[in-house]
């Protein structure tokens, strides 16, 4: 992978991609999600036999995981370039898949439907059980204005491995009415953003007879390599429609991921720029990622660094909150907006 060059010709775009679990939120949601399942068949369907518990769903996964770590080459110890590293995240897909198949046949969210994620959600952020990481929704309103509406979604998409993009979709708008100052500081006090992550069988199939209109798109997300060939297509598609005039804005956006674990580790580095997200001390997830870049050779800098490093192949940042996020892009644009009016 290689870091494409940043000055731009024009002012650039910002095509703003971010990671959900762990990165939007401060921690994961899956089981949060899983109880919408169980609560729904307590309600809806009492006298039928519950789906197995959701920790013999996880003790399943580690199993299959951890065989499959076990029988991999070369081993973690000995995996020390990029391709290498990626290689081993795109052989996770049968694990992730038949980790899917195995909690969607158990039919943990049979009959969910979306009214129910959405009552559901709001009583998790309101209660603390989902938190979303602060600044957020500051930043992406700083994005659309930055771009000055260069088109319906602002440039900000959500790229998840979630299984269910009602869900995460649910969980934003529920995280930004919690933050009525936040939310004022949008645009126009609206959250427009792509959402492209699974969704459960009832929920897509709602839409045939309630059709809504939820930003983005179902993908089936299960890997590091799926996220980044997600992330190309949207990058090329916003390509395509400058260059055909059905767009504005220059021929190239000024690409941005901010993500916190390895399943984020190929989008950040495509990117033109990468941000790690980290808690003090870092999440597991966190851990996993900073240990990873250490050992395939990725140098991961503090946002407060300088911007000289932004030229350099293979150099991500690290950032704790979407603060420091909109204050290192901010900056770094204002520099180079500086430069073209020397030069023009």
């Amino acid at each position: 992978m290689s870091r494409h060059a940043l000055t731009m010709p024009t002012r650039a775009a910002i095509r703003l991609f971010l990671d959900f679990d762990g990165t939007l939120t401060r921690a994961d949601t899956l089981s949060t999600l899983s109880t919408i399942g169980y609560r729904h068949h307590q309600r809806a369907r009492p006298s039928h036999p519950a789906p197995p518990p959701w920790a013999s769903t996880v003790a399943a996964y580690l199993e299959d995981f951890g065989a499959h770590e076990s029988a991999y080459r070369p081993a973690k110890s000995e995996r020390t370039t990029v391709r290498q590293e990626c290689e081993w995240l795109g052989s996770l897909a049968g694990v992730e898949e038949a980790s899917a198949r195995r909690a969607l046949g158990a039919g943990i969210w049979d009959g969910v439907v979306r009214d129910e994620v959405k009552g559901a959600v709001e009583g998790a952020v309101e209660t603390g059980e989902v938190r979303c990481r602060g600044g957020w929704v500051e930043l992406v309103g700083w994005v659309r204005e930055w771009n000055g509406g260069l088109d319906n979604k602002g440039g900000v998409d959500v790229l998840s491995v979630n299984w269910s993009r009602r869900f995460v979709w649910e969980c934003l708008r529920a995280a930004s009415d919690a933050g009525k100052s936040c939310k004022a500081r949008t645009v126009d006090g609206e959250l427009r953003m792509g959402i492209y992550a699974n969704e459960l069988p009832s929920i897509a199939a709602e839409r045939d007879e309630r059709p809504d209109e939820l930003p983005g798109a179902d993908c089936r997300l299960r890997t590091s390599e799926d996220k980044v060939k997600q992330m190309t297509l949207l990058r090329c598609q916003r390509t395509r429609n400058s260059e055909t005039g059905d767009g504005a804005g220059p021929e190239r956006d000024l690409v941005v991921y901010v993500g916190d674990s390895t399943t984020d580790l190929e989008c950040l580095l495509e990117a033109d720029i990468g941000i790690c997200i980290r808690d003090d001390p870092m999440g597991g997830s966190q851990r996993d990622l900073a240990e990873t870049c250490e050992r395939v050779g990725v140098h991961v800098r503090p946002v407060t660094d300088t911007h000289q490093h932004l030229r350099t192949t293979n150099t991500l940042f690290w950032a704790k909150d979407f603060v420091e996020v909109k204050s290192f892009l901010s900056s770094y644009l204002e520099a180079e907006d500086k430069k073209r009016t020397c030069f023009s």
